[in-house]
């Protein structure tokens, strides 16, 4: 039984009903967004918030202009990283520039020593990661590596690494069968452009680099990813945290704002980064990027920006720039940074392009960022007022308000998930959703499942809702049924690999099935791996502590009550008991 997205959406206007105000709901519907006003309680913003989230990530019905909107801004932000130049107007600018780029240089330069100094660096940290890569057979370590092409932008590449591999013998002889089946290497001339779904609006664009690229990308990432933490006490594990912590501060008190910008991993130019990073982290970033881009009719694009989504040092390099870009506002501002070392959470916050702030340096940091070439996004950027956004949360005067997104109801599952984020939205806001939810409930089999379970699990629910428990006759846990994701596994045998149907066949290869067991990617006798939509089945689990929530959910007594209380009153309607 399906849901009609349309009919959902009235039902959750038809919730809300008591906290947005009337005039609201004829832009809600043409889906205009509306703004804040001065006498605005966190209830109301709560709702307004899901009522214009509800939908807006939405992926069924993509067209193929999303792919078109996506693709224009990739090249637009690919001219605007050729044509950047360095445009200052007044000391204040200089003085920005200049702490910079000294901060730039204790970054990347140690003690005056550089970050990486040969390919051995990178190597002892390289890994393939998970998604796809140019010429090989599979995602995973075994496949990338040992049972497929090697690809890479120049020939030298390869031969850093088979020099990097001489210590391990295993290495050596794993790569000897794989050439033996696939030939060495094959030079192509940069990454693949490739679109993963955002919302029905556009497309997320993403670069499938070469695999030999990709495996030195990630290694140089993670040593940046090391500095990050000894330098400016970020850990990026744990960074989003303390970015949301700031943000809540800074939407109760003013103190700290938050910072977003618009295609910020495209905004990099090569121009600007030759300027300002030290020479000894440039010829690196320049040796392992992709200087060319295939698009989908094969023409050849030059890329101008250091580095795509896909790309293995993405992410982090962007990390490292943009706390370098806050630190120097904060040293022309006079106002030295507490680092987010260990523990404490710091005086700033950068995970990406997600930047927090305190409001005092503000004006500085973005002023900066535009010196730069990057664009401030400044419909998701708060500077002003009780509002901040910040890693994935919303923040009105202290309180959580951020909307629910959903972007498929088509499987059951999907629904799974939606039903159990308006729950769990409900408990965080104190604001209720029967209509939706029951209307949810009755298109999808009712599959009770533990609190702590995962979303597409079933529905999670309460004991109190379940009248007869079954339970383990040996271990007295309590028995259930939960839906889960049948995994597809490539199985070795003696002598041989049998893959998944569909799946491209992989050899054998002794030494590099060692090496993938040692890396952890050969569990008992077979591979995981991901094939496309995932395929489900119910399964019977159990559960010691059907009652227990994780302290993401609830942190004290009475926030495990009002979770409960939100269940009882979303389900009431459309949950049977049995």
């Amino acid at each position: 039984m399906g849901v009609s997205l349309s009919a959902l959406y009235l039902d959750l206007l038809e919730d809300l009903s008591d906290h947005i105000p009337s005039d609201c709901y004829a832009d809600l519907l043409r889906n205009k967004p509306v703004g804040d006003w001065p006498d605005m309680t966190p209830k109301t913003k709560a709702a307004l918030s899901l009522a214009q989230s509800f939908y807006k990530k939405y992926v069924e019905g993509t067209s193929a202009d999303a792919n078109k909107a996506a693709l224009e801004l990739f090249l637009d932000s690919n001219v605007k990283s050729k044509n950047w130049s360095l445009q200052t107007e007044s000391l204040l600018d200089d003085l920005l520039i200049g702490e910079f780029k000294d901060s730039l240089r204790r970054f990347f330069e140690p003690q005056g020593y550089p970050l990486v100094s040969s390919f051995h660096d990178i190597f002892d940290h390289g890994r393939t990661g998970p998604g796809a890569s140019i010429l090989v057979n599979g995602n995973d370590f075994y496949t990338k590596l040992f049972s497929s092409k090697l690809s890479c932008t120049f020939e030298g590449l390869y031969g850093a690494y088979a020099n990097c591999i001489l210590p391990f013998q295993d290495w050596v002889d794993a790569d000897k069968l794989r050439a033996d089946s696939f030939e060495e290497c094959d030079v192509v001339q940069g990454s693949r452009l490739s679109f993963a779904p955002k919302n029905v609006d556009v497309s997320r664009l993403i670069c499938i680099e070469p695999n030999l690229n990709m495996f030195f990308q990630l290694g140089l990432g993670k040593l940046i990813e090391r500095r990050l933490d000894r330098y400016f006490g970020i850990d990026l594990s744990c960074q989003p945290d303390k970015n949301r912590e700031l943000a809540r501060i800074g939407s109760k008190f003013g103190s700290f704002v938050t910072i977003d910008l618009s295609s910020a991993s495209d905004s990099v130019s090569m121009t600007m980064i030759k300027q300002f990073l030290p020479q000894s982290i440039y010829q690196w970033l320049e040796l392992l990027r992709s200087s060319k881009m295939e698009m989908p009719n094969g023409e050849q694009v030059t890329l101008h920006m250091v580095s795509t989504m896909g790309n293995g040092f993405t992410f982090p390099l962007q990390t490292a720039i943009f706390a370098s870009i806050v630190e120097a506002a904060g040293m022309v501002s006079d106002h030295p940074l507490w680092k987010p070392h260990g523990q404490h959470l710091g005086s700033f916050g950068v995970f990406g392009d997600d930047i927090t702030c305190e409001t005092k340096i503000s004006r500085n940091v973005i002023r900066l960022l535009k010196l730069l070439g990057f664009r401030v996004n400044s419909s998701k950027s708060f500077v002003e007022g009780p509002f901040r956004e910040s890693c994935g949360s919303d923040y009105f005067l202290g309180n959580q308000v951020r909307g629910v997104y959903v972007k498929t109801l088509r499987t059951q599952e999907s629904r799974y998930v939606t039903i159990n984020r308006l729950n769990a939205w409900s408990s965080e806001t104190g604001l209720y959703l029967p209509r939706t939810v029951t209307r949810l409930v009755r298109s999808v089999r009712y599959l009770p499942v533990p609190l702590w379970e995962n979303d597409d699990a079933g529905i999670k629910v309460p004991s109190s809702f379940i009248r007869h428990l079954k339970r383990d006759p040996d271990v007295q846990s309590i028995v259930y049924s939960r839906r889960m994701v049948r995994p597809q596994k490539i199985r070795i045998g003696d002598g041989d690999i049998t893959v998944p149907h569909g799946e491209k066949r992989r050899i054998y290869n002794g030494p590099g099935l060692l090496l993938a067991f040692l890396s952890g990617a050969v569990k008992y006798d077979s591979i995981s791996v991901r094939l496309g939509t995932p395929v489900y089945r119910t399964k019977l689990a159990v559960a010691p502590n059907w009652d227990h929530q994780p302290t993401a959910v609830s942190k004290d007594t009475a926030d495990k009550g009002r979770f409960e209380t939100a269940l009882h009153s979303n389900l009431c309607w459309g949950v049977p008991r049995d």
